[in-house]
């Protein structure tokens, strides 16, 4: 099932490189005045290489939104972890949580 779109709610984890990682790959030693630039080109990084992957990086909430109530489904943007609840509108609008004791126990993450 494709789904109709996804949301990143929030950034939980850390960043997959760290600054200090990147200034010995470039060699720059005993200088922090580009620490701050360093971490803003990777935090901006991140989001593109994920989007090219098709891959989350970091560990991260999201919200996915699908137009009908699939019997199965593919969860994007893998790997995932863990499943935290599942909302949905029934036919009056009307808003359920579904115990996942029951249902949607397995998943599998590509």
């Amino acid at each position: 099932m494709k789904y109709t779109g996804i949301t990143k709610v929030e950034v939980i984890g850390t960043l997959p490189i760290s600054v200090e990682n990147v200034k010995k790959e470039l060699r720059i030693f005993d200088d922090d005045s580009q620490d701050i630039f360093i971490d803003s080109k990777i935090t901006a990084a991140v989001p593109a290489i994920e989007k090219y992957l098709n891959r989350t990086l970091v560990y991260s909430e999201f919200i996915l939104f699908l137009s009908y109530f699939p019997e199965s489904f593919e969860i994007p943007n893998p790997p995932c972890k863990e499943i935290v609840e599942i909302k949905y509108y029934d036919f009056n609008y009307e808003l359920h949580t579904l115990d996942l004791k029951f249902g949607y126990q397995k998943f599998h993450s590509f």
